[in-house]
């Protein structure tokens, strides 16, 4: 699972940082005057611009706030009953969409996301010993929160997985799968993080 995790994460820095990683919109802008953050707001904007529909998913009506979850963790989202969704999404590819997430903390999750590729094809992954890790490619979005050209926002989708960050103002959330409970998503401000890799969530 750790092994796992971390070529995760690799993948969402990719999705954010990687100047090679192809949107299916292509476009072109000033790499001295724009930030990362607001380089992809441009982009989200130009897509929509051209008036490409960005389909509108609610992951999940299910989920609940759970106060004091583990020690030293304030509180995290607990999402259930989102694979069919994930299915759709794995099914349908859309090079863009709005990804609406459960409100955390007062701040409405509304994302607007365009899909990008990261991989040359016929990507693989091997263990030290040269043996395949089964890994199996996702679909991988970058985008920032709808209206928002201060946020910016990452998301790797699989068949019943979903890994993503989302920066805006003050906070860094994280939404992954829980190792507690595998039917679950948890939604969190990496201000927590430490403490929750201490209890293996």
């Amino acid at each position: 699972m750790y092994r796992r995790s971390c070529l995760i994460l690799f993948i969402l820095f990719l999705v954010i940082f990687n100047s090679n990683g192809q949107s299916y919109h292509t476009h072109h802008y000033d790499e001295n005057t724009e930030s990362t953050n607001n380089k992809i707001y441009q982009q989200v904007k130009q897509v929509q611009s051209e008036g490409i529909i960005f389909g509108n998913i609610e992951l999940s009506k299910q989920f609940q706030t759970v106060k004091s979850p583990i020690p030293h963790v304030d509180e995290w989202i607990e999402i259930s009953d989102f694979k069919n969704q994930l299915t759709k999404l794995m099914s349908e590819k859309n090079s863009s969409l709005t990804l609406q997430l459960p409100i955390y903390k007062g701040v409405e999750l509304k994302l607007d996301l365009i899909q990008v590729d990261l991989f040359a094809e016929g990507f693989s992954v091997k263990t030290q010993d040269g043996y395949s890790a089964g890994y199996k490619p996702g679909l991988y979005y970058r985008g920032v929160l709808s209206g928002n050209s201060n946020s910016i926002v990452t998301m790797s989708i699989f068949d019943s997985e979903i890994y993503g960050m989302i920066s805006i103002d003050d906070l860094n959330l994280i939404i992954q799968p829980s190792t507690i409970d595998h039917n679950k998503l948890i939604l969190f401000d990496e201000k927590t993080s430490k403490q929750m890799r201490q209890w293996n969530v």
